[in-house]
């Protein structure tokens, strides 16, 4: 039997079978690709049918919360199991797509749409990229379909899955007008209409879309201008390099064939470039120029392309279509090279992204505070939170105002009442919130009574190292001297570790291995001499320790190092940096680095730079413990009296 004839009991089955695969991972995952943003969506389905003022948040994506707040009620994972239902019929209207299109082998797209990593990791979430590309994939499929009215209907409503895809409406029109299809052109604004009367007749302003658009152009929070390139040098997360590979083989075919000689052959690869690489090449150019601008927010989150991996991959099925035709005169090599390269693009996507998805040192902290907060004598207090999964985690009402109610700005410090408990984070706290850490840590009606912070260091948004506080607001009279407790806290905490080792350097004398002819007069912070960092120099002296004596110690070690640092101009870049790390014969299975960037240098003054590290346990006596700068942009500066004590807990080293 000829293998298309297959694909009719094929095709269900593989369908069937990639449906019980995601959910059984959505089931296995604790955590989700994507962060808090998961959440925010899933507390608002969640609640919207008791806040029916939930169904027009615009952040919240309308047609998103629409569609998937019954299944909201069975809880999070009843928000997976819609993603994940959409993302089979997203594979299943891709076929049918591929077919139409006249694509070989159609039953392919189901591996290169469910298996491109970033479409992969995103449907175990509850983020609305994989709705907007399921109604995007429709419209397609409607339009090459001729039902053209229909198509417009269902790209209309696109917007309030993702709002920067408006940008497909232009494009549609333009396929409508191409095709002569005038009818269709007013249905392209139905769902628009449709929302606009709804939400007019609720909140009384028929201008509602305007005033409470989620995303200023220039936004207060996220503007931090990204590279032009960015989307780009992530397509490894995004396609991986099989499916990189067919998608410029299939971008070359579609120009190809539309400068070919014959018009019966244009025709098609006409409207493969309009509707299949206009709206993909467009959405991903216009998500590189959000974040090169930082404007509407954008801050490079690599997850928004996931809304036209559908499209991307009917283009990389037509370049596989083209090896596919070679390959028809031999068709047991074919099927051999098919389940070939659907096993690379599957192994890539599993290398890409690690399944089952666990939750981040974040996202554990926060569950490990709102687990202690539901236990403590505080929980039936009044309690104020930063981020939003301590909401969940905490089993609240995030919209119950009597209860519990987020932050919002750092002037609501001022109205919360006695006895509430903050719960403030540095991811959330100074960013969305506005709250910084020095006005909790400095206002003395706020009391700390817990500090988490993850094992490793954490650096989050906007370059803060990541911690948890949780406080309790005092009643007028009563204050309390957060620094000298988080100063007390620092003390005990250093009484539990015993140094083991310490090695120093002042750069006076060269030692092994050392260039002795970067040792340099011309400056010091002491002594005579110091060590030249320049266009020559990609590496810096440091320490390489074998690990033999360090060993002894059963547990994580922690280091500290101390330097001093002069450079002649500022440096704004993220490299050089100073790396501690632990190798063994083949990697390094602790690495970790800071950037000079974020040491605030004082130009042509001498800074003293501390970095603490904390590091997993050593493997093996043979391993090496290393510390030293790398400067890969060979940026000019001097390093003088680099210090670097290993300490071990006391607990190990009894």
């Amino acid at each position: 039997m000829a293998f298309s004839k297959t694909e009719k009991y094929l095709v269900p089955i593989l369908l069937l079978s990639l449906l019980i695969v995601f959910l059984t991972i959505a089931f296995v995952s604790e955590g989700y690709y994507g962060g808090a943003d998961n959440i925010n969506h899933y507390l608002i389905a969640r609640y919207s049918f008791q806040y029916p003022v939930l169904f027009f948040h615009g952040w919240g994506r309308p047609l998103y919360t629409i569609l998937s707040s019954p299944f909201a009620q069975f809880g999070f994972m009843g928000i997976k199991v819609f993603n994940s239902l959409l993302a089979v019929l997203t594979l299943w209207i891709g076929y049918l797509t591929a077919k139409k299109l006249g694509y070989s082998p159609p039953i392919l797209i189901l591996v290169m749409i469910a298996f491109m990593p970033v479409y992969f990791i995103m449907i175990f979430t509850a983020l609305t990229e994989i709705l907007a590309g399921f109604v995007l994939i429709l419209s397609v499929y409607l339009f090459f379909r001729g039902k053209y009215i229909a198509s417009a209907v269902v790209i209309s409503f696109i917007y309030f899955a993702r709002s920067e895809a408006m940008i497909f409406y232009p494009i549609f029109l333009a396929a409508y007008l191409f095709k002569k299809q005038f009818k269709a052109i007013p249905f392209l604004f139905l769902g628009i209409l449709l929302f606009t009367v709804v939400g007019g007749i609720y909140f009384r302003d028929f201008l509602w879309l305007i005033h409470k658009f989620p995303y200023p152009i220039h936004s207060e929070i996220y503007k931090e201008h990204g590279p032009l390139l960015h989307f780009f040098t992530k397509r490894d997360e995004l396609f991986g390099l099989p499916l990189e590979i067919l998608l410029v083989l299939g971008i070359i075919l579609i120009f190809v064939q539309l400068f070919s000689k014959k018009k019966d052959v244009r025709n098609q690869p006409f409207f493969e470039l309009v509707l299949l690489l206009a709206p993909f090449a467009g959405f991903f150019a216009m998500h590189s120029v959000l974040y090169w601008k930082a404007l509407g927010g954008s801050i490079g989150y690599i997850r928004v392309i996931t809304t036209v991996i559908p499209l991307a991959s009917l283009i990389c099925l037509k370049g596989y279509d083209l090896i596919d035709q070679q390959l028809k005169k031999i068709p047991f090599i074919r099927y051999i090279f098919m389940a070939l390269i659907s096993c690379w693009i599957i192994s890539v996507a599993l290398k890409t992204y690690v399944v089952p998805v666990q939750l981040s040192e974040d996202e554990k902290i926060i569950k490990n505070v709102a687990g202690w907060f539901k236990n403590s004598e505080y929980a039936n207090h009044l309690v104020y939170y930063t981020d939003p999964n301590f909401a969940f985690y905490a089993d609240l009402d995030p919209y119950d105002e009597s209860r519990d109610v987020p932050i919002f700005h750092a002037a609501n410090l001022h109205n919360v009442p006695d006895s509430a408990i903050l719960v403030w984070d540095s991811h959330f706290g100074p960013n969305e919130n506005a709250i910084p850490r020095d006005s909790v840590i400095h206002n003395p009606r706020y009391r700390i009574l817990k500090v988490l912070t993850p094992f490793k260091e954490k650096i989050t948004l906007g370059g803060y190292p990541y911690e948890v506080l949780v406080l309790l607001r005092l009643p007028a009279g009563q204050l309390f001297d957060n620094q000298e407790f988080l100063k007390n806290l620092k003390e005990r905490d250093d009484l539990s570790w015993k140094e083991i080792k310490s090695f120093s350097n002042d750069f006076e004398t060269p030692l092994q291995g050392m260039n002795s002819s970067k040792l340099t007069t011309e400056t010091a912070h002491s002594g005579k001499s110091s060590y030249r960092m320049d266009e020559a120099t990609e590496f810096s002296p440091g320490f390489l320790i074998q690990c033999s004596e360090l060993k002894k110690n059963q547990g994580a070690l922690k280091v500290r190092v101390s330097l001093f640092i002069l450079t002649p101009t500022l440096i704004d870049t993220d490299q050089p940096s100073l790396i501690v790390s632990l190798d063994d014969k083949k990697t390094s299975y602790d690495y970790n680095f800071k950037s000079l960037r974020l040491m605030n240098l004082s130009v042509n003054q001498w800074t003293q730079v501390e970095y603490e590290v904390n590091l997993v346990p050593v493997h093996a006596g043979t391993d090496m413990l290393k510390v030293y700068i790398y400067n890969p942009g060979k940026n000019l500066f001097f390093i003088d009296d680099l210090k670097v004590d290993v300490l071990g807990n006391i607990v190990n080293l009894k």
